[in-house]
């Protein structure tokens, strides 16, 4: 019974590491086709030009982020409880970079980016289904 919980669980992280990288890809596709992107403020436009990393690297690098939650996932459902381990890490690793581009918003930009708190949104939320 409790196996059985903890692949539910496990699903509905793979399903929430597949939204969360729908919603980055568009904003790559949206970004490279020269346009604002998904933020619903003037805080993205602020961050951009504070930051010296294109806006388009740290999609990729969250999509990429992103991909290797679900496929680690993925696999998890036909491997052994390490796996998930390593998942997990991963998700923690994700918070503290993410924690660290907000904390550079509040700090240095004195703005927020909505964008970059729905990612964050993201991650808070796969870290606690994975159990954190």
């Amino acid at each position: 019974m409790h196996r059985q919980k903890n692949l539910v669980s496990v699903r509905w992280v793979g399903w929430a590491a597949l939204l969360a990288s729908l919603v980055v890809a568009v904003q790559i596709v949206i970004l490279m086709l020269g346009k604002n992107g998904l933020c619903l403020s003037q805080g993205c436009q602020v961050v951009d030009k504070l930051t010296r990393v294109s806006p388009l690297l740290f999609n990729v690098a969250g999509l990429f982020f992103f991909q290797a939650v679900f496929w680690g996932v993925y696999r998890v459902r036909s491997a052994a409880a390490s796996r998930m381990k390593l998942v997990r890490l991963i998700l923690l690793a994700g918070l503290a970079a993410e924690g660290v581009l907000v904390g550079f918003q509040q700090i240095v930009a004195g703005a927020f980016c909505t964008y970059r708190l729905i990612v964050l949104g993201f991650i808070v939320l796969l870290n606690l289904l994975a159990g954190i």
